[in-house]
């Protein structure tokens, strides 16, 4: 029952405004970012799942902004969609914090199980939509997001692509219940989930400033060493920038090198750099 309303055209994009139900009377929201002057496609689609930003998906700051990687990858071919993490802006149903109260815990109800949900409930979205193409479907987010982006790529064989970003860590499995289930991790870290996704492309973002500072000794490795296992070492690729905890424009633009080479068959990074953009105020995007 997905409604789109709202529209408003820019300058090579489109943006409109999403709800639809992931269970019968609970509802995701989001907005969705298309190719404008294009023509109809059909064109890849990208899920952008967002992190623990106070500012939820309408997140704008120079450590991370939503609202940039989805303008660019419109502008670039491709269609793109942010969706509130549970309990932010438009998704408020419930609270983010809802299933560490001891009397909602009596629900069964896993918080990561319903943004997972969600996750695949959004997938399925994009691929309802006419001008979207079904083979070239991919993922990205950071923080929180790179942790719904790996459980998505784990049990998804529709992400033909995925970038997480700055949560890929054999020691850090996500400070919040909404990236973590009971026995999820047993034996097991993230890097053993993200490495579920091979042989389907895939790149890390790493950064010197968290918990992913090693992963150009340690997780990425690792995880490379089983798509070489796999005969695709072409299809991993992991950097690592001095920044902060982020998804900022040097991190970005690597994503958009690596969805442009598997997405749009573009190897010239220097054509997909971020050129300035203005996000919409967040009264037109709620």
């Amino acid at each position: 029952n997905a409604r789109m309303f709202g529209r408003m055209e820019r300058d090579g994009y489109s943006i409109e405004k999403v709800y639809f139900e992931t269970y019968p009377g609970f509802y995701l929201s989001g907005n969705l970012y298309r190719p404008l002057g294009m023509g109809n496609g059909p064109f890849p689609a990208i899920l952008n799942p967002h992190g623990h930003w106070a500012n939820g998906r309408l997140a704008d700051t120079k450590d991370g902004s939503i609202a940039a990687r989805c303008i660019n990858f419109a502008q670039q071919g491709m269609i793109a969609f942010s969706y509130d993490m549970v309990g932010y802006n438009d998704t408020i149903q419930v609270s983010h914090k809802f299933a560490a109260n001891p009397t909602n815990q009596l629900w069964n109800i896993s918080l990561m199980g319903l943004q997972t949900w969600n996750s695949i409930r959004a997938l399925d979205f994009l691929e309802s939509l006419p001008d979207a193409d079904k083979t070239r479907l991919a993922c990205t987010g950071e923080s929180g997001g790179g942790t719904q982006t790996f459980m998505l790529g784990a049990i998804e064989n529709r992400l033909a692509v995925q970038a997480p970003i700055v949560m890929v860590s054999h020691t850090m499995q996500g400070g919040c219940l909404c990236e973590n289930a009971p026995g999820l991790r047993v034996e097991y870290s993230n890097m053993e989930i993200a490495a579920a996704a091979a042989a389907r492309p895939q790149i890390l973002v790493a950064a010197t400033g968290d918990w992913t500072k090693a992963t150009m000794t340690v997780e990425g490795p690792a995880i490379e060493h089983i798509y070489q296992l796999l005969n695709a070492g072409d299809k991993f690729r992991y950097v690592r920038f001095d920044f902060g905890h982020n998804y900022n424009q040097t991190s970005r633009e690597a994503v958009y090198a690596w969805f442009g080479k598997w997405l749009l068959k573009n190897n010239n990074p220097d054509s997909l750099k971020e050129p300035p953009f203005k996000k919409e105020a967040d009264a037109d995007l709620w």
